[in-house]
């Protein structure tokens, strides 16, 4: 893929932020996330993580409407806030990248999140024998990790050179780059049964008592890779720039910005659930997608832009809906958490490729403009 085929979407650069202070902002996501804690435990009796089969009875239904509620009022406060304190901000993002190639392969990787919520349906024992150890989605999705790895190493390589400093941006390139060989060494146990490497004694207290780290806190760690690989990054980093919310000191890392069109197919990892659907980081993360797709839909005057939104809209509930129906199917139970890092792992490599894109310069960012 060339790298000016995926470029980052115009409105990025342009949503610098210029004065205030991040703080308000995250006292009241905090405040609002304390309340549907509380919510969580003493109306619906749940904890925020528990493994608990979805309840679909007319009890499941009204939590899950609750949340959705719930998501929409903050979103409409946080987009009240930045069109008073940040004039001339509007909804519409860019969730089409300009490039065919880019296109593509976003096309692509909804195509895949399709057929394979479909391969669930007509074949669970297909769907099982993909997912295991050593398979096809878990070596994909190594395959992809390290590509980023590779390609994040020779951007920051590449910076580095050019303006023979390492400011924040490269050191954070840098440190991307060891986070996705780390993952893709993880994703494999670190090759141990490849070469057949015995167990050490050190690594028999995890989970599936393999030579990897993530398995003494599974849950933790996975919490946190679909929380910032898959919602964080692709959705909310852009939704912020876009609204022109404040950034503070995090104005050196806008070379690392993401493009918005990332939003689409984070939208259908968000509907990778089945055993977790209760979790309330994925209540958050699939009714924020959702009614962040709604109000652009709404919103846009393009009609490409507002057809987009609704077809991937309609894609991930189609999605959701066929885990939520047919998830029982499943041999294992966390089947369906293989294809939702390899979904990850394409989302991971596509920005990856879109810093390439991006064409770093060395001046500072701030005050520069994008074009509108």
């Amino acid at each position: 893929m060339a790298t000016s085929s995926i470029r980052m979407s115009r409105g990025a650069t342009d949503a610098v932020a210029t004065g205030g202070h991040p703080w308000f902002l995250a006292i009241a996501g905090l405040a609002v996330l304390v309340a549907l804690l509380v919510t969580e435990r003493l109306l619906w009796n749940l904890t925020p993580m528990g493994d608990k089969a979805a309840d679909l009875s007319w009890r499941g239904a009204a939590r899950v409407l609750s949340m959705a509620i719930a998501v929409t009022l903050f979103g409409a406060a946080l987009l009240a806030y930045a069109r008073v304190a940040r004039r001339g901000v509007h909804l519409p993002l860019e969730l089409l990248p300009t490039s065919i190639i880019a296109r593509v392969w976003l096309g692509a990787i909804f195509a895949a999140g399709a057929l394979i919520a479909g391969l669930l349906v007509v074949s669970p024992a297909r769907f099982h024998e993909w997912a295991r150890e050593d398979s096809f989605a878990e070596w994909l999705t190594t395959v992809l990790l390290f590509l980023g790895f590779v390609s994040c190493t020779l951007l920051a390589w590449r910076r580095w050179r050019s303006m023979r400093r390492l400011d924040t941006a490269t050191a954070a390139i840098g440190l991307l780059a060891v986070v996705h060989f780390v993952m893709a060494g993880e994703e494999v146990s670190w090759l141990q049964r490849v070469f057949d490497i015995p167990t050490p004694e050190a690594f028999r207290g995890n989970a599936q008592q393999e030579m990897n780290l993530h398995n003494f806190a599974t849950r933790w760690v996975e919490l946190a890779f679909y929380s910032c690989a898959g919602f964080m990054l692709p959705v909310l980093v852009p939704v912020w720039l876009h609204l022109r919310l404040p950034l503070g000191r995090l104005k050196s890392l806008m070379p690392l910005a993401p493009p918005a069109y990332l939003i689409g197919p984070a939208a259908i990892i968000a509907a990778y659930n089945v055993n977790r659907w209760n979790w309330l980081p994925t209540q958050i993360q699939f009714w924020g997608c959702a009614v962040l797709l709604a109000a652009v839909a709404v919103a846009a005057s393009a009609r490409a832009t507002r057809q987009h939104a609704l077809v991937i809209l309609g894609l991930m509930v189609a999605i959701q809906a066929a885990f939520l129906a047919f998830g029982t199917r499943q041999l294992r139970g966390w089947d369906v958490t293989e294809y939702k890092e390899l979904l990850i792992a394409a989302v991971l490599f596509t920005y990856c490729i879109a810093l390439w894109g991006q064409q770093f310069a060395p001046a500072p960012l701030q005050g520069q403009r994008g074009e509108r």
